[in-house]
């Protein structure tokens, strides 16, 4: 049926998105992107500003600033949670310690 099938889909679709086998790149990745794309939100909002003619405008830059701080203060957070999780729940190297 239909409703199997999504179930397939997204079950196949979810799977396909675990990071196991590349961990490292996957971290590089999203350390380069998230940052990258914060930075090209402060320039756009940096760049409203500056063109802003009417009340209007400076509405709308507002806006973004607000928006920028909101998801900077986000990143910032989701890196340090994961910072915390990882320290706390990925157990020693038992090669470089010496134990079984």
């Amino acid at each position: 049926t239909i409703e199997r099938r999504w179930h397939l889909f997204n079950r196949c679709f979810f799977l396909c998105l675990q990071v196991d086998n590349a961990r490292v790149l996957h971290y590089v990745g999203a350390g380069v992107g998230f940052p990258s794309s914060m930075l090209f939100i402060c320039f756009q909002s940096i760049i409203t500003y500056k063109i802003a003619k009417n009340s209007l405008d400076y509405r709308i830059g507002h806006c973004r600033a607000v928006l920028t701080i909101v998801a900077f203060i986000n990143l910032v957070l989701s890196i340090l949670s994961a910072e915390l999780f990882f320290k706390t729940s990925v157990p020693s190297n038992s090669i470089t310690s010496g134990q079984p």
